[in-house]
């Protein structure tokens, strides 16, 4: 059996391949770590900061508002959220009641209207998806009053009628 001529110059030795070194797989994966754990913890960080009612400023008032009317329906969560003047019983109560509470809701478009120094107006708009419908069905305007007092607090949530 014949075999195939070498390309090697006459003379020249056959090196083995240098090992690649293994230093910046190791940066890599140390930077990817890094950013997971990062990543997790912020989400962490902000998990927390919503369920303990973190208000911010009046839209992040509204949206802890809401989820906690109308996602947990959580009467303990809400008294964080709403005014001295406005109990959270009422506050859940009156909510709810004005709401198709069998629907699906979600909200966006989550702006202040109107604002001065310690008080401000927010808007937001309400889709609602009946468990039957594949498109939302109703889309409502609400306006919700809040006020700084330690923190944004909501004093009034109701339907925008125009």
């Amino acid at each position: 059996m014949d075999q195939a001529p070498s390309t090697l110059p006459p003379g020249a030795k056959l090196v083995p391949a240098k090992k690649r070194s293994k230093r910046p797989l190791i940066i890599f994966a140390v930077i990817g770590l890094l950013l997971a754990l990062s990543s997790g913890g912020l989400y962490v960080y902000r998990a927390t900061d919503d369920a303990a009612g973190s208000q911010s400023s009046p839209e992040a008032a509204v949206k802890a508002f809401l989820t906690a009317t109308v996602l947990t329906n959580d009467e303990s969560r809400l008294s964080g959220i709403v005014c001295e003047s406005w109990t959270a019983q009422d506050a859940l109560r009156r909510t709810r009641s004005a709401l198709d509470t069998t629907a699906t809701i979600s909200w966006s478009d989550v702006r202040i209207v109107t604002s001065e120094p310690g008080r401000a107006s927010v808007s937001v708009r309400l889709t609602l998806r009946k468990p039957s419908e594949i498109q939302p069905g109703q889309v409502v305007q609400w306006r919700f009053s809040a006020v700084e007092e330690d923190g944004w607090r909501i004093c009034e949530a109701r339907p925008f009628i125009s």
